[in-house]
């Protein structure tokens, strides 16, 4: 009650000749047809819930309307400013006004309400779609019939679309302010290891046949890392199968990139190598005889080519002289990796932030890359898709 702010329940009785036929000799319980089957003397518990419910609806109106208004404007409100993913509900009216919102609901279980309407939607829609195009004959049609069915399929798959890269997008937003968050320092003063932000980006100890895509985020650092052929994660190079090697370092990521594709046969080498090492963030006390990654990701190039291949599902990659290696070391820049860096003859970058650099004898590309630009970069990156979802 809005004016005593107190909770209440509304009882209501009905009263019927059906019910007087159908009641038990104790007068405990109604008889109603049951699984759907169909009896000419008993209606189903659906049927009378369907007959009353605009009978309560009409006769507490004004209560009604006003929790309904509620209740949309909790979601509608969560919507804009939480989930836009969920927008494509707004144009099915009839879904919001079926989910059911209590008080002090959390905001996880809207969301799970939310979620469970889009992927009804999801499966009516694919459903629709498909009928559409089974339907599609062109012997049958004519070209204006055909068009208004394409174009029916296409309005479907686009809202559908629009949708899942809108939750794509907001899960880039949270995963950007996450590894923000995890370069702030942390209540003890200490800042977060270098396996907190490696693990954002890719997982530790797997390798891509056991890491879905959407739980990888190599675009953090270049977009072009998503799309590989095979990548490992902190894992011994002896561990990887057909690399003629004994050593056990642990790159923190190595991705292998596809085959040349003008290369037919079972022996078409990889485009490239990628390499990432990253150093915890703020750190200070590198050993200078033997702390020095740029020696560090030059030995791992090194230990890979002279592996001279890797084996992926019986298929041989060779890893040959002409293949390029491009490695990022991402860490925070201080006067001993200034020094490393002069030594090692690399140059600022256009923003004086990081350095790059060639290494011939290794054929190897080199940059050296702060947390603070990863985290600038992936920004302006995705800024445009941030300004449209309004997130």
């Amino acid at each position: 009650d809005e004016e005593t702010g107190k909770y209440y329940l509304i009882a209501g009785y009905i009263e019927s000749d059906y019910f007087d036929r159908n009641v038990n000799d104790e007068r405990t319980e109604i008889e109603f047809s049951k699984d759907g089957l169909f009896d000419a003397e008993l209606i189903s518990k659906q049927e009378l819930y369907a007959a009353i419910e605009p009978v309560i609806r009409k006769h507490f109106e004004n209560v009604v309307e006003n929790f309904r208004q509620k209740k949309l404007d909790t979601l509608n409100s969560f919507i804009a400013e939480k989930a836009p993913q969920y927008r494509i509900l707004a144009k099915h009216s009839a879904v919001l006004e079926n989910i059911v919102v209590t008080e002090n609901m959390s905001e996880q279980d809207i969301d799970l309400k939310l979620y469970k309407a889009y992927q009804d939607i999801d499966f009516e829609s694919r459903k629709e779609v498909n009928k559409i195009l089974q339907s599609i004959t062109e012997a049958e049609e004519n070209p204006d019939t055909l068009r208004d069915k394409y174009l029916v399929v296409l309005h479907n798959l686009s809202e559908l679309n629009k949708s899942k890269l809108a939750q794509y997008v907001v899960h880039r937003k949270y995963i950007i302010e996450l590894f923000e968050k995890s370069l702030d320092l942390n209540q003890k003063g200490k800042y977060e290891l270098e396996k907190t932000i490696h693990d954002i980006v890719f997982p530790t100890k797997k390798d891509s046949d056991e890491v879905l895509f959407e739980d990888q985020n190599l675009w953090l650092i270049d977009e072009r890392l998503s799309f590989h052929t095979f990548l490992t994660s902190d894992k011994p190079l002896n561990s990887i199968e057909g690399l003629e090697t004994e050593s056990i370092d642990r790159p923190d990521l190595l991705i292998f990139n596809n085959p040349i594709s003008f290369i037919e046969g079972e022996d078409a080498p990889f485009n490239s190598v990628v390499l990432v090492e990253f150093k915890r963030p703020m750190r200070d006390n590198y050993d200078p005889e033997k702390d020095n990654p740029i020696e560090q990701i030059y030995d791992y190039v090194s230990k890979i080519r002279a592996g001279k291949q890797i084996t992926r599902k019986g298929r041989r990659y060779p890893i040959k002289d002409e293949t390029w290696f491009y490695t990022y070391l991402v860490c925070d820049i201080n006067d001993k990796i200034e020094k490393w860096a002069s030594y090692a003859q690399l140059s600022k970058t256009y923003d004086g932030l990081g350095y790059y650099g060639y290494n011939k004898d290794l054929r190897c590309m080199i940059e050296i890359l702060t947390f603070d630009q990863v985290l600038a970069n992936a920004k302006k990156r995705n800024r445009v898709l941030f300004n449209k979802l309004g997130v």
